[in-house]
């Protein structure tokens, strides 16, 4: 069998570690309601999992279309020059 290459083994952790938050969500957020400032980073994760087809699970990518329609998102990322990242 041939080894995995080391895009393939940091996918492979990157998905792991996205099943292993997704387990944890309490309501829309992962512990509540509301986002706080690590959602954000969580979300520039997400968006470059999609772009290098990482798999992530279905409440990673619901969590992503959810803080993709935040206003202040699309603000932030059309400031920055990111908008080639929301699609």
């Amino acid at each position: 069998m041939a080894a995995l290459s080391a895009s393939s083994r940091a996918a492979e952790t990157v998905t792991g570690l996205l099943d292993m938050l997704s387990g944890s969500m309490k309501g829309t957020f992962l512990f509540g309601e509301k986002p706080t400032v690590a959602y954000f980073y969580l979300f520039f994760m997400l968006l470059w999992a999609e772009r290098f087809d990482v798999e992530v699970p279905e409440p990673m990518v619901e969590l992503r279309t959810r803080m993709r329609e935040r206003p202040a998102v699309d603000a932030a990322m059309a400031a920055e020059s990111l908008t080639d990242l929301k699609n």
